[in-house]
């Protein structure tokens, strides 16, 4: 049997401990690597969830302001109809009422200094039929 000398056993157990040290590492190494995209899959995950609770947020908040809005237009309605009745009543019904916004009508424009012209059967305006006459 051959007898090895204490610099060959101190040389072995330096070369084992470096193996150990180097497949350690290694070993160390790869499960930091895995841990790490472990996590940034977590966080990817956790930023798709955040994103599709805010649009989910977000189309709620649309939807509720148009229920309102719709609420309000009705609402609007309503009233405009209350106060049309009310007027048409008021005025002696529904004739009366549409004379009383011509007039309306003709007193706006009066005040904007507008020319009305009024048609007759022929087609001419009235303004300009004594004209053709002469």
């Amino acid at each position: 049997m051959k007898d090895f000398g204490i610099g060959a056993i101190v040389a072995a157990i330096s070369i084992a401990c470096l193996g150990l040290v180097v497949g350690g590492g290694w070993y160390s190494y790869k499960t930091v690597q895995v841990w790490g995209a472990e996590m940034s899959g977590k966080a990817i995950l956790a930023e798709a969830e955040f994103s599709k609770q805010a649009r989910v947020k977000e189309a709620q908040a649309k939807a509720d302001a148009a229920s309102l809005e719709g609420q309000a237009e009705l609402t609007r309605a309503e009233f405009a109809a209350k106060a049309n009745a009310a007027l048409t009543e008021g005025l002696g019904g529904p004739e009366a009422y549409l004379r009383y916004l011509y007039i309306r009508m003709l007193e706006e424009q009066r005040a904007s200094k507008q020319v009305i012209y009024l048609p007759t059967e022929a087609g001419m305006p009235i303004l300009e039929a004594g004209r053709l006459g002469k």
